[in-house]
């Protein structure tokens, strides 16, 4: 009975997903429900795959709709709603392609969109006022802020992508060189799904004044530069794994 209840409540999650993609045609945020209608087939028979094997399915389904996390945390009329989803869109993008080129690791597909999706969920809680955000802490805290969101919500994978994800990851040694304001451990990604949103992400940044371009690689590098050389190999390493 009890397998039947869990079962109920997960389809359900699917119709009530299916049903909310169509509502409100003319939100800037329908093109994003519209993506994951359109794999709603591919991640359904994900949900029955885990179901069958009798594995906990939350990290798959609960993908479908990232927007309504958001959504409990973002006034989606607000600046910093729509500057979050148009980045997580791009990200989500650029990372599939580079998990593309790596097929045969058996990224998580499903995991990544969600993760780009959410990556930056913390950003509200900072004192970034471009973005719209005027909470109390620096920007360089949206990752920790973002991560401890998620295990709140249920969702530990997707936190270390949040936190794991600043520049290409930061190290113990850097919280304490530079006396950052961040716990006092590695948040570096170790995944190869965090590796991918993290290097997807270095290609975008969030603005307040419309759509960003694609920075090219060049740049990125000359950006990581600063924080010293083996930043750059990493995200060069990223490079020849997975640039299209």
């Amino acid at each position: 009975m009890k397998a039947r209840e869990t079962r109920r409540r997960r389809w359900g999650f699917v119709v009530r997903f299916r049903r909310t993609a169509k509502r409100n045609p003319d939100n800037p945020v329908n093109p994003v429900k519209k993506f994951y209608t359109a794999h709603l087939k591919e991640i359904s028979s994900n949900v029955k795959h885990c179901l069958k094997r009798g594995e906990n399915c939350e990290a798959v389904y609960m993908i479908m709709n990232p927007i309504e996390i958001l959504e409990r945390y973002y006034d989606t009329n607000s600046k910093a709603f729509q500057i979050l989803v148009a980045h997580g869109r791009q990200v989500a993008d650029k990372a599939r392609a580079a998990a593309s080129r790596v097929a045969a690791l058996k990224p998580d597909l499903a995991f990544i969109e969600a993760a780009a999706m959410l990556h930056d969920i913390g950003i509200f809680q900072t004192r970034t006022p471009v973005f719209g955000c005027f909470g109390k802490h620096p920007y360089i805290c949206h990752g920790i802020l973002g991560s401890d969101i998620l295990k709140r919500e249920g969702h530990p994978r997707l936190a270390l992508v949040c936190e794991r994800h600043i520049g290409v990851g930061i190290s113990k040694a850097d919280v304490r060189q530079h006396n950052l304001p961040l716990p006092d451990r590695e948040m570096i990604p170790v995944s190869i799904e965090e590796q991918i949103v993290c290097y997807a992400d270095k290609f975008f940044s969030k603005n307040g004044n419309g759509q960003p371009t694609e920075k090219s690689i060049k740049e990125i590098i000359v950006n990581l530069k600063r924080y010293g050389p083996e930043k750059v190999q990493r995200f060069e390493s990223w490079v020849k794994v997975f640039k299209a």
